[in-house]
Parts: C-alpha cells; structure tokens; sequence
C-alpha cells in the first residue's frame, strides 16, 4: 500500500518583506512513498522558471523531498499565493503560502 504525501508547514518569516529584498520558500515532503512529483504553483498556475518571464524566480530541488522556490529582487509583481503540489500514485498533498511586498509580512 503506497503512503500519499505530506508536506511539512512552511517556515515564516515574521519582519516586513521589502521590495527587492530576497525570499525563500522550500517544500519538504515529511511523509509519501516515492515516485514523488513536486510543483511549485503561483495563483494556480504551475512556475516555469526557464519562460525568462520568471528569470528572478529560481526553483531548486535538492533531493525527491526538498524543493526550494527563490524569489531575488522581489517586486509587487510577484505579490500572490505561492503553493508547493506534491504527488504520487496515492494521492496529492498542497501547501499554500502568501507573498506580500512592502511592509506586509509572509
């Protein structure tokens, strides 16, 4: 019997995110059997950090658990909810996080 995936909470960061300050959201997948799959969504539509629209935003996958999402130079641009989209054959788990500019904490 195959163990769908559970993604661990995001760490926040509590002080005010600046625009062309630098954020990092990584995704670990705390339980699920693998073959996993990791998506990184903004306002539900998947990142594709090769369309050089998004060359500030960078995805990197460090192992079949751990997926990282970095954002230098942030503007209101990138303002939205952010999700990680983990999935196996048994089923699929979501994280969502909120990226706020100027003031507003994530």
């Amino acid at each position: 019997i195959y163990s769908p995936p559970k993604i661990a909470p995001f760490s926040r960061r509590t002080s005010s995110i600046q625009k062309g300050e630098r954020i990092t959201l990584t995704c670990t997948i705390a339980k699920g059997d693998l073959p996993l799959s990791i998506v990184w969504r903004k306002d539900d539509t998947n990142i594709d950090s090769t369309n050089a629209e998004n060359d500030d935003i960078k995805i990197i996958a460090f192992n079949e658990f751990i997926s990282m999402l970095t954002i230098d130079d942030l503007d209101v641009r990138h303002i939205g909810n952010y999700s990680c989209l983990a999935s196996n054959s048994a089923g699929t788990a979501i994280r969502y996080q909120t990226v706020h500019v100027n003031g507003n904490n994530i």
